[in-house]
């Protein structure tokens, strides 16, 4: 395991971060050792500006950058400076190129969209984002291009907007990369009543607080886990409240993550047409059966097929799928049949995301790293859903992403989901029901965002849900506390 050591600056969380895209694992360390991959990055005062110097062991080569900085030691620049010089050493030594550069926030269309105030132009930002970050090209592209979308979604949001998400975390088994907070099914169905009734309860309480507040639902989101493990009489007693609470087949949009095949059924998709559901995510991941097994999913990719045939045939005009790149067993061989497989089923949305692996994967448990040539896999998906007319508008980044990637949202002209664009925007407020929620409460004004936390465990959730509830008074002391609708509009 590599060490990284940092000296006389306090740029901790770039500083490791720009060093992970290069190792792992890797710990950080007071100090260095003698032997083994090592990565010192430190910076001292001079007159008038900072000295710093990077130096790395690693492999048993060696590498050594100084130089100085017109900058105080705890100032921006001095970090940036720090970053690109650590990029650069790293880059030498393990001859990788990370494509984003010294970027490692999770938005960088946000970036761009923050330079577009200040009055930069298109040419501009893209040399920003290559000559100070490092940043290749196409990514800096294709960060212009989400942020232009996004401009277009911001004029359908204003003060009084608000999302609503709706959480799900259950699932028929739990896949090997998967990390977030689900239960499975076939363990836990006992509990799943229970979670919907205090689920409802919650969207209840939401619905009083956000009246009280004259806050207006633009999108509902149902997602999971997977929310089709719901049964259909469950499915319609949720979005029947959804409608009778917040009139959701009448937002902007309002969409389920119907997710596996396995899951999915005629008499569902049915319900949910009957709702006003007017988006679905049906999310194959891969198109190859062997892929599917290695990575514990109990479909095939004609299951994945058969549930687009039927929820054509019901009406759904506006589908999302999911892919995943750099999975174990596949090749970017392998990923362009996914990809041509894919064109021929003809979704409205196509959702590409780099593999991540974090701590809670069964992946990671098992010393798993994914396969080497994600970065063709996610170039290979921008040209061929580009030349098949989609068009990239919402994307983001992830810590432990294979070779530093991202995760990138394509749809045909006038099929964005809106949903994803307001919460990765970060373009207005997202109230989020249910286990594993955050909602993110947002000033459109002064960029001021609160967060609330629910309890992660489905069983944590139902035991501490008074708890929950008492959390959601953040919502009137947020928007109470800036005097909300006594601007100017």
């Amino acid at each position: 395991m590599a060490v990284l050591t940092i000296r006389g600056h306090g740029f901790l969380y770039e500083t490791e971060n720009v060093a992970r895209l290069f190792l792992d694992p890797l710990k950080v360390s007071e100090d260095l050792p003698e032997e083994g991959d090592t990565v010192l990055a430190e910076a001292a005062p001079e007159a008038s500006g900072t000295r710093i110097r990077v130096s790395a062991r690693i492999g048993g080569k060696t590498a050594e950058e100084e130089k100085r900085v017109d900058a105080a030691p705890e100032d921006k620049e001095t970090e940036r400076q720090i970053a690109e010089t650590l990029f650069r050493v790293l880059s030498g030594l393990t001859g990788k190129r990370p494509p984003w550069g010294i970027v490692t926030g999770i938005r960088p269309s946000k970036y761009v969209l923050g330079l577009y105030a200040q009055g930069w132009s298109k040419d501009e930002i893209r040399e920003r984002f290559m000559d100070r970050n490092l940043v290749l090209p196409e990514k800096a592209d294709l960060a212009i291009e989400v942020a232009d979308h996004s401009l277009k979604a911001a004029s359908l949001s204003d003060r009084r907007s608000f999302s609503l998400y709706v959480s799900i975390p259950f699932c028929p088994t739990r896949c090997s990369y998967c990390s977030f907070v689900s239960k499975t099914v076939g363990r836990d169905r006992g509990m799943l009543e229970e979670y919907l009734q205090k689920l409802i309860l919650e969207l209840r309480d939401v619905k009083r607080r956000t009246d009280l507040l004259g806050l207006r639902p633009e999108t509902v989101y149902i997602g999971g886990g997977t929310p089709t493990t719901l049964s259909a009489q469950q499915l319609a007693l949720l979005t029947s409240e959804l409608n009778d609470l917040f009139g959701a087949r009448n937002t902007r949009e309002f969409s389920v993550e119907a997710g596996r095949p396995d899951t999915i059924t005629e008499e569902k998709l049915r319900v949910l047409k009957e709702a006003g559901v007017s988006r679905i995510s049906i999310n194959p991941q891969t198109g190859s059966d062997e892929v599917l097994r290695l990575i514990g999913r109990n479909h095939t990719a004609a299951e994945i097929e058969e549930a687009f045939r039927i929820a054509r045939a019901i009406g759904f005009d506006n589908i999302n799928a999911d892919l995943i790149a750099g999975l174990t067993g596949d090749t970017p061989e392998g990923f362009r049949r996914t990809l041509e497989w894919i064109g021929g089923i003809d979704p409205e949305n196509v959702t590409v995301h780099a593999l991540t692996l974090k701590r809670a994967s069964r992946m990671r448990d098992d010393g798993e790293k994914g396969v080497s040539g994600a970065e063709q896999m996610v170039r290979d998906a921008g040209m061929f859903l580009k030349q098949k007319g989609y068009l990239p508008y919402y994307m983001y980044k992830q810590k432990s992403t294979l070779e530093g990637l991202e995760n990138t949202g394509y749809a045909k002209p006038g099929f964005d989901c809106l949903y994803n664009i307001f919460i990765m925007e970060e373009m207005h407020t997202i109230i989020a029901c249910g286990a594993g929620g955050v909602s993110k409460l947002v000033d459109q004004d002064s960029g001021l965002i609160n967060r609330i936390f629910n309890y992660k465990y489905p069983a944590e959730y139902i035991s501490g849900f008074e708890t929950v509830l008492a959390r959601k008074d953040d919502i009137e002391r947020f928007y109470g506390s800036w005097d909300h609708w006594n601007r100017t509009e």
